[in-house]
């Protein structure tokens, strides 16, 4: 109760009330239970093709595998953006699953981030995943950089950093919600797959693919 309590005052005091009730409906009720539908992307690394965009020349993204390796500094920005009781156990919870967390900086300052583990989770994302393959999730650009295609170059980056390590192919799963993402990847090396939908049952996930949308 304490942490939560701790969490809903830091979005009140940063967000106000109206923005913070928005977000709770949004995405408590409208994102995940009634419009929780992902479209699945791949990227064949093998055939992987770096394109050039018109991002910023100093992009630069960088991976860690612990929460002490990351900059204090780094760590400070991302504060801003979440507050404690939230960031450091989302840390935690990945680094648990042998997630790498690549984080993108243009002259110092953090813009956003990707998460990739390879093999998935356990071998599985809404389909069988090979231990040479990788996952990419949980996905944030921040909001005073979008549009200036950072996604589209951060996304290539770490595509380019996991084939350089042996990796033969990435997955993502993007919303069908956010548009943006979705216009982003198919810019990429990514070519969809087809439509999913996850559903938890019993602390254990079941997967539901589109048959009209389903390509392979």
């Amino acid at each position: 109760m304490r942490v939560f309590i701790r969490k809903f005052s830091w979005y009140y005091n940063n967000h106000g009330l109206l923005i913070l009730i928005a977000r709770g409906f949004r995405n408590r009720l409208w994102r995940r239970f009634i419009n929780s539908r992902e479209v699945v992307f791949v990227a064949e690394l093998q055939n992987l093709n770096t394109k050039k965009y018109s991002c910023p020349d100093n992009l630069i993204v960088e991976p860690y595998n612990v929460v002490k390796d990351i900059p204090q500094k780094l760590i400070k920005q991302l504060l801003d953006i979440e507050c404690e009781e939230i960031l450091f156990p989302f840390l935690e919870k990945n680094f648990r699953l042998g997630a790498t967390f690549w984080l993108g900086r243009i002259d110092n300052k953090v813009v956003g981030y990707q998460w990739s583990l390879i093999g998935g989770f356990n071998g599985f994302y809404s389909l069988p995943v090979k231990p040479d393959e990788a996952i990419i999730f949980s996905t944030q650009i921040f909001p005073e950089v979008r549009g200036k295609q950072i996604n589209l170059a951060l996304t290539e980056m770490i595509f380019k950093k996991l084939k350089h390590i042996g990796l033969t192919r990435v997955y993502i799963k993007v919303n069908v919600w956010n548009k943006a993402n979705l216009r982003s990847l198919s810019k990429t090396n990514c070519r969809s797959l087809g439509t999913v939908r996850t559903i938890k049952l019993f602390n254990k996930y079941i997967t539901i693919w589109d048959k009209k949308s389903i390509t392979i």
